[in-house]
């Protein structure tokens, strides 16, 4: 059984001595200690915080292996994007690519968003359209042939029908 415990306002004891912060707010020294705090957290923030962030963002711990070394492989991203959806979906034959429509963009570094639609027809012959979004990756791997399969990672597929 639960039962519900009221405490009346007036029986709560009071607060008998005041805390130290209300104490300081009232002090005849507060607007010398807020200005010297601002004074401490300017120069915590300058020779601190600002130098280590700038010694953390020049290292190499944010750097990538550069894998393509200037080249546009947008198109090659759409085709292995289009794989990836097909075997999603199953059976080749009931799905439709098209050949424009495709939208691409190259994030960083071989990696690539890839947006676009595809027709499938189910059973009975009713065409229904699927918009697509694929994240990929060119990674390279050992073979350096941008056209095979193996040097491409799916890193995210969203298929969604219209």
């Amino acid at each position: 059984m639960i039962t519900e415990t009221l405490i009346k306002v007036s029986e709560i004891p009071a607060m008998s001595n005041p805390s130290f912060l209300s104490k300081l707010l009232e002090s005849r020294y507060s607007g010398f200690l807020l200005v010297a705090f601002v004074i401490g957290l300017y120069i915590l923030q300058t020779k601190v915080i600002s130098p280590f962030v700038e010694t953390v963002a020049s290292s190499n711990v944010f750097q990538e292996e550069a894998v393509l070394d200037g080249k546009d492989l947008s198109q090659m991203a759409a085709l292995h994007c289009n794989h990836f959806v097909q075997d999603r979906l199953g059976a080749s034959d009931t799905i439709e690519f098209t050949d424009s429509g495709h939208r691409v963009w190259q994030l960083s570094n071989g990696r690539y968003l890839v947006s676009s639609h595809v027709v499938e027809r189910d059973a009975s012959g009713q065409r229904k359209n699927i918009a697509f979004a694929c994240n990929i990756h060119y990674t390279g791997g050992s073979q350096g042939d941008d056209t095979l399969r193996i040097n491409w990672t799916l890193e995210g597929l969203e298929l969604n029908q219209t």
